[in-house]
């Protein structure tokens, strides 16, 4: 089956996709622990007839036994040379069960079980090739659809998405991601976003499965509904797993989700199954319910759609104007030039909060100096840039090496500035466009611009024709329409209007300029390039690439909004405008009595609570070095926070005080936010990494002082037969940030390395992680085995289907609900632990090892 005989399929008729496999293996005799998808080889008959149940249970598409079937986690298992020979037989068996049903056989691709680059170990490009060996497998056995499933992390689901594409470029593809109860993912991206960024990456059908009850997964389909054109596909749990008698169980019955189903399918699902916890009694009533019956449309507005990992954003007609902050670029900035000449983005950092704090919509980022590796440093500035800001970015370059780099690394679908009509340059960049789901903006003009604009046109009309060629929608570009300064050619203005009203109107294609290039060499520059904006918004411009922070500009842009229809109920005018005058009022308040030689007492904004260390901001507005190294962690400025500590040792700062009294609630500031979902694990990692920085340029003289900080040790592993570690990598970080001595045991643990472990390193706690319910109950093992011989260790659990309740009822001794607050866990236990043990602990610690010497 081809792309477009799944999607004449799926526009007429809803879909059925299998459950839950892993309970019926287990059931079936398959141990604790064990990896299923090795039972596709050793026990091919139990496989197929889990299979068969769901397709007698009216399912229509079944998922291959391969979640876990990739390199990294067979490697778990002693089996990463067998990915071939597992997928191919997982296809087999379910192509037995199917018969000679109208049944479809989707390979199924869970996540790698490590974590990507930067927060990770593993290379985007080494994770597209790790997905591509298993996808490669499944398509040469003859699967029918591939299945990209249960990914928490953007980056990872381009990836696989990405390598499925280089495989082939007609087997249709599901892409799901996986969301909290609050809506996004682990990783602070939103259903909108997701569903943008999938389908410029090729999917074929997107939705979202695993995590949560199908209450939960309701308004994540309805949103996702409003930013695609795809059809949907849904697999929610049965509820949230609880433990019950000794056994984890998901409490939903069949009676009580099948009901979801015809939401699921008004909201625009054309797919709809079950996942962890669902049988094929489930998939049985939900056949029955909505099986082969028409579904709702999925709607998107019409426009070019950008985005960061957690924000997305529309240009073109009805929508707001998109001013693009053009800061970030070293053209005419001698110490921003040099910045990138040593590899800083410290300076790239400060001008994107800046530019966010103005009210830009988007950024453009460009590091083009001569002699500097560019490839390297749009990298750096893109993934640093993503720490301080939401906006999507626009990835500025000549250098097409570059910009496949600073793309790589992007979470969200960037704009990429530029292709022009040199069929030579867009061989080169189209590809790249297309490989990784990019926007791009489009140059009316070869190596000389056109005068008139139907000249400028006809190079838009080149430009899209090569788009087609490679498959890219002329939805993806927007079009430069080039200004001119109007000291040099006055009559060009009036073509770049022209150009943009045709391309507007009659190509039905976005558009942009550069602004401040229209009133080069001119005294008061503002007053024209401004001037020019507002007619050109009348003519139809979408966007442009400009100072967005000059107040002048905002008030051009909100006004000519008005009137070009951008500005319904004129509700962004308002917004913009009444702030506004009640400071203009302020103002004309304080000189008229600075006139009258009167003293006016006035608040700063933010007033004392101004946030930062030490005292918050200065009267005048000017942040101390202590505050700026405060925000340079938050924002996970890895580069800048060494330059601010030697500042601030310079300043005669204490290290201990900068160290306890900076980064320390800095970073436990950056932990709050993550409990209130205002940043995300992303974040975590950079200020992590950030603070790491920062420490150890004051290691040497707090040792050297005496006044190192010494905490406890904690062993932290994930159980027995659970290869993820996501979680509990930057929970690692996170301890070790705050002197504790961490001894990461990696994935797949045994209870007696634990235990053993624990025991070498005379660990006052334990960390448990689990993201699998098939594995939680080994978390119960060693809680039992720590109380019953009285083991001198305290024990807390965290991972994705973890509870309160689940952490209570086997008796850990704390739960963290997630590692923003894993460090005050961790504290509060150690607190726990001297109460408990006292000055015992070593003495329970010799005579645990003698009762297990005995």
């Amino acid at each position: 089956m081809n792309r477009d005989e799944f999607a004449r399929r799926l526009k007429s008729e809803v879909l059925i996709l299998d459950g839950s496999m892993g309970a019926f293996l287990q059931a079936r005799g398959l141990p604790d622990g064990y990896a299923p998808d090795l039972w596709n080889v050793e026990q091919p008959d139990a496989i197929t007839a889990v299979h068969r149940e769901y397709v007698a249970a009216g399912a229509d598409i079944l998922l291959t036994n391969t979640f876990g079937a990739s390199r990294i986690r067979l490697g778990e298992y002693g089996a990463a040379d067998r990915v071939r020979e597992i997928n191919e037989a997982a296809v087999r068996n379910a192509r037995a069960a199917a018969g000679e049903k109208r049944v479809l056989v989707a390979g199924d691709i869970g996540p790698s079980g490590t974590t990507l680059q930067p927060g990770g170990e593993l290379p985007f490009d080494e994770a597209v090739e790790l997905f591509a060996e298993q996808a490669r497998a499944l398509v040469d056995a003859g699967a029918d659809v591939i299945a990209i499933e249960t990914m928490f992390d953007l980056v990872e689901a381009k990836a696989a998405l990405i390598a499925v594409r280089d495989v082939s470029r007609t087997i249709p593809v599901i892409a799901h991601m996986t969301y909290t109860t609050r809506g996004l993912t682990d990783t602070g991206t939103d259903p909108e976003t997701a569903a943008i960024v999938l389908e410029a990456c090729g999917a074929d059908v997107i939705g979202v499965n695993c995590s949560v009850g199908p209450e939960d997964m309701l308004e994540v389909v309805g949103r996702m509904a409003r930013a695609t054109r795809l059809p949907l596909s849904v697999q929610p749990n049965a509820g949230l797993p609880v433990l019950r008698h000794g056994r984890t169980v998901f409490p939903q019955t069949a009676e009580q989700m099948a009901p979801f189903a015809k939401q699921f399918v008004d909201r625009g699902a054309a797919i709809v199954g079950g996942c962890c916890g669902t049988t094929p009694e489930y998939i049985r009533r939900i056949a029955e319910d909505v099986g082969h019956k028409p579904h709702a449309a999925t709607t998107r507005q019409a426009g070019t759609w950008i985005t960061s990992r957690s924000k997305s954003l529309r240009i073109g007609p009805g929508a707001p104007f998109v001013t693009i902050g053009e800061r970030i670029n070293p053209t005419g900035r001698k110490v921003f030039s040099q910045a990138i000449r040593e590899g800083r983005t410290d300076l790239i950092v400060q001008d994107a909060r800046a530019q966010t704090e103005g009210g830009a919509m988007a950024l453009d980022v460009n590091v083009g100096v001569p002699l500097v590796d560019e490839a390297l440093m749009l990298e750096k500035a893109v993934l640093s840039v993503q720490n301080v800001t939401e906006l999507p970015l626009v990835i500025d370059s000549a250098n097409v090496q570059a910009l496949e780099r600073g793309i790589r690394v992007y979470p969200g679908r960037p704009l990429v500035n530029s292709v022009d009509p040199v069929r030579e340059k867009a061989e080169f960049l189209l590809p790249i466009i297309k490989r990784y789901g990019c926007a791009v903006i489009g140059m009316c003009a070869e190596s000389e611009i056109p005068e008139r604009a139907i000249d400028r046109v006809r190079n838009a009309e080149k430009i899209l024709r090569m788009c087609e060629e490679y498959g890219i929608p002329k939805e993806s570009v927007v079009f430069d329409c080039i200004s001119i300064p109007v000291s040099a050619a006055a009559p060009s203005a009036a073509q770049t209007l022209e150009t943009i009203r045709i391309i507007s109107t009659e190509l039905g294609c976005a558009t942009t300029l550069g602004l401040s290039n229209v009133s080069f060499g001119l005294p008061l520059r503002k007053s024209v390039h401004n001037t020019f904006l507002a007619q050109a918004i009348a003519a139809g411009l979408d966007s442009a690439i400009c100072n967005a922070i000059d107040p002048l500009l905002k008030e051009t842009v909100a006004s000519a909004s008005l009137f070009a229809g951008r500005d319904t109920g004129c509700r962004r005018y308002i917004d913009m405008a009444v702030p506004l005058e009640a400071q203009r009022k302020r103002d004309a308040a304080m000189l008229d009595a600075a006139k009258a030689g009167q003293l006016l007492n006035v608040t700063t904004p933010g007033g004392d609570e101004a946030q930062g260390a030490g005292g918050g901001e200065a009267a005048k507005g000017v942040k101390t070095t202590r505050d700026r190294l405060w925000d340079a962690v938050v924002e996970g400025d890895k580069d800048g926070v060494p330059g601010l500590v030697r500042r601030a040792l310079e300043e005669g700062t204490d290290p201990f005080d900068i160290f306890l009294n900076v980064l320390t609630p800095a970073i436990r500031h950056l932990g709050d936010l993550f409990g209130t979902g205002k940043k995300f694990i992303p974040h975590l990692i950079a200020s992590a990494d950030a603070m790491k920085a920062g420490v150890a340029v004051l290691m040497p003289l707090l040792e050297a002082s005496g006044n190192v900080e010494k905490k406890g040790t904690v062993i932290l592993a994930t159980v027995k037969g659970d290869i993820h570690d996501i979680g509990k990598n930057i929970v690692g970080l996170m301890l070790k940030n705050f002197g504790f001595d961490v001894h990461d045991l990696g994935r797949n643990v045994p209870m007696e390395d634990i235990l053993e472990a624990a025991r070498e390193h005379k660990a006052e706690l334990i960390g448990l992680s689990a993201l699998m319910t098939t594995t939680m109950m080994r978390m119960k093992d060693v809680i039992d085995t720590v109380k019953s011989k009285g083991l001198p260790h305290l024990v807390m659990i965290g991972g994705a289907v973890t509870t309160p309740s689940f952490a209570e009822e086997i008796r850990a001794d704390a739960y963290g609900k997630d590692v923003g607050d894993v460090v005050q866990v961790a504290e509060r236990l150690l607190v726990l632990h001297k109460e408990r043990f006292g000055g015992q602990a070593e003495e329970r610690r010799e005579e645990a090892a003698a009762n297990r010497a005995t």
